[in-house]
């Protein structure tokens, strides 16, 4: 038997119960060999609960096929492709998915929550063993004047203790309980809409895309509630890469009625419900006489681009074929940042558009400028219009500010109601740099 199974078999009877006969790197043999124990076992039991789910998946999968249910089957087989991956946590499985599935889901994400908790219970029991032994062996050590390996039983204690694996399993225990939920982390406002929620660790006690969140009564000094989101988790709130946004409804209104709200004419005349060549309604949108920068504004709708927001602006238009000015129209980020670099000049029909963009400045408002025919002046194309109806704006991508910070016992550490003393932890849909 050599060195390396003599010290494995040390591991077999309690851990460092005979520590003063083992040296320093003996001692950290025999830790390393209860550590690959302890993530063995844990990998075969993982392996033999991932085979049993995917049996159960097969089962759901024979079942939906028979039914003819194509969109269930679908999902059913990317449920196995993530299970087979070893991905931990698991995706969000999205608001349409069937309720076999779901219960499915949520008996297997109990059991590896539980096959998880042991493990990191074990590591956690073995390194306090091996702290025990390892102070022993520095007084024991120090008494012996055999200072340089009483140093190196100092440095070996050190490095346990900091250990990566070490911290992750005490902040997993810290953080998710028996039953898979987990301790909250953050509470949060979501730049635009202001909306407020707590986000909490996911099902491998990180703070990640796919930690939970709730939704809380705003404290930052709002006289009632802004909103609620229908987000279940944190990517799906910001809008990060890959998950499904819960969008902000900045502004919808069919304009037909010419009650336009926020959005506001400059050196333009409108007329509601005007009919168009073909008899359809919209808001007819016109040069008057004389007219001094003419464009309209909707204030508030787009984010700067110190947030690095994302949004998207969707309408119908028509242009009258009459028009001999006007040749058509644009929206700009601001003034002259122009979304898209598009003009809209399609004429004698409705015509149906969205527009998508990143922030483009530090400006907040959304603005339409008619185009011209060249060498045409605004002044020159009094009379002439656009027609406007369905008017969307939504954005999708945030930033979202620490409003509180938990411990891992659940209460708050810091709280900063004033937005001005808030550090941003979602720029633009994924974490700032260093969180």
């Amino acid at each position: 038997m050599n060195k390396f199974k003599s010290i494995f078999a040390l591991c077999c009877v309690p851990m460092f119960a005979n520590s003063f006969a083992l040296t320093v790197d003996e001692l950290k043999i025999a830790y390393q060999a209860q550590i690959l124990r302890v993530n063995h076992e844990k990998e075969d039991s993982l392996d033999k609960l991932r085979k049993s789910y995917l049996k159960s998946l097969d089962k759901i999968e024979g079942s939906y096929q028979k039914s003819g249910r194509l969109q269930d089957v679908l999902q059913v087989r990317k449920e196995k492709e993530l299970t087979k991956s070893k991905m931990w946590p698991l995706t969000s499985l999205g608001k349409t998915a069937p309720i076999d599935l779901k219960n499915g889901r949520r008996l297997y994400e109990r059991a590896q929550t539980e096959r998880e908790r042991k493990a990191a219970k074990q590591l956690i029991s073995i390194a306090g063993k091996m702290e025990m032994a390892l102070k022993k062996q520095i007084i024991f050590l120090t008494k012996s004047g055999k200072i340089k390996e009483a140093t190196a039983a100092k440095e070996l204690l050190e490095s346990t203790k900091t250990d990566p694996k070490l911290v992750e399993a005490i902040d997993f225990m810290a953080r998710v309980g028996q039953d898979g939920t987990a301790a909250p982390a953050y509470h949060l406002r979501r730049f635009g809409d202001g909306i407020e929620v707590v986000v909490s660790y996911d099902k491998s006690g990180k703070l990640s895309m796919d930690s939970p969140i709730q939704n809380v009564i705003e404290i930052t000094g709002a006289k009632k509630e802004r909103g609620t989101t229908k987000a279940k988790n944190l990517g799906e709130f910001v809008g990060a890469k890959g998950y499904e946004p819960d969008p902000w409804l900045v502004y919808s209104n069919d304009l037909v009625s010419g009650k336009t709200g926020a959005l506001t004419m400059t050196a333009l005349r409108t007329e509601p419900s005007s009919k168009t060549d073909d008899g359809q309604l919209g808001l007819k949108v016109m040069i008057p006489p004389k007219p001094v920068n003419p464009h309209a504004t909707l204030a508030n709708a787009l984010p700067p681009i110190s947030e690095a927001g994302s949004y998207t602006v969707s309408f119908s238009y028509y242009l009258p074929t009459g028009n001999k000015r006007i040749s058509g129209f644009a929206w700009h980020h601001g003034f002259g940042a122009l979304i898209e670099g598009k003009y809209f000049e399609k004429k004698g029909r409705w015509t149906t558009e969205s527009i998508s963009s990143r922030s483009l400045n530090e400006m907040h408002h959304l603005r339409l400028y008619m185009a011209f025919e060249e060498g045409a002046s605004a002044a020159s194309a009094a009379g002439e219009s656009v027609f406007l109806k369905d008017l969307k704006i939504e954005q999708h991508a945030f930033s979202a500010y620490i409003v509180a910070q938990y411990d891992k016992q659940g209460e708050i550490t810091g709280l900063f109601p004033n937005s001005a003393d808030q550090k941003k932890l979602i720029l633009g849909g994924s974490f700032v740099p260093g969180k």
